[in-house]
């Protein structure tokens, strides 16, 4: 007689996988709605840090990685009529979670507006520059990084330029022009001081058409 028992495979390792990664999005999923911690998609908490600035529906501009940091951590340049909101996000077990945010109220008329964020981790550090450029006349802006130093004779901080970064390749969203700059070089090597940011907008002719003191922004450090 014919043996009619049917043989059971054992599942393939993309099967395998498969389940495995429902699992875990089922896993997610019940945390984040029983615990109200985590989120499913790095994009829910942009929302959040929306919601926490007062800044509602914004619409994605760029993003960028930052592995340096946080082999996950994802940072967002978004926007709406009046804000530009530069924020991170992170994923853990428990999925994603938001993390520091930075909003320029950009609903008074300003040819440029301009922010920072600085992140550390050990050895790993990164400046970001973001911002608005609303001055039709701006062809290039330039990040200006400045060290102060304590003048004696002068009796008032002396500024020594460290590095200058510039683009004009703006990022366009909605008939408005945004920037984001990345730079991961050295900080002050003495004082371990961030560098002091200045925003300059120059027009096709090299001109300087608008300067923005860079004031608004954040530092963290993450263990």
């Amino acid at each position: 007689m014919k043996d009619e028992t049917k043989r059971t495979h054992l599942p393939s390792r993309k099967r395998t996988a498969l389940q495995r990664s429902a699992i875990a999005a089922a896993a997610v999923f019940c945390v984040n709605f029983f615990m109200h911690i985590g989120l499913l998609l790095p994009i829910q908490a942009i929302w959040q840090l929306e919601e926490r600035e007062g800044a509602r529906h914004t619409s994605v501009v760029t993003r960028d990685w930052a592995p340096e940091i946080h082999k996950t951590h994802l940072v967002y340049l978004t926007e709406n009529d009046e804000t530009t909101l530069f924020g991170s996000t992170y994923l853990s077990v428990y999925g994603w979670f938001a993390g520091f945010s930075v909003a320029l109220d950009c609903s008074e008329e300003a040819p440029l507006y301009a922010g920072r964020s600085y992140m550390s981790r050990d050895d790993g550090r990164i400046m970001y520059f973001f911002g608005r450029v609303d001055d039709p006349a701006i062809e290039t802006v330039e990040i200006s990084l400045r060290s102060q130093e304590w003048n004696e004779a002068a009796q008032a901080p002396l500024y020594r330029e460290i590095r200058c970064l510039t683009t004009e390749d703006f990022l366009e969203k909605e008939g408005r022009r945004y920037f984001l700059l990345r730079d991961s070089g050295e900080w002050d090597n003495e004082t371990c001081s961030p560098p002091w940011p200045i925003a300059i907008g120059h027009d096709s002719a090299g001109n300087e058409v608008a300067r923005v003191d860079i004031k608004q922004g954040n530092a963290s450090h993450f263990g």
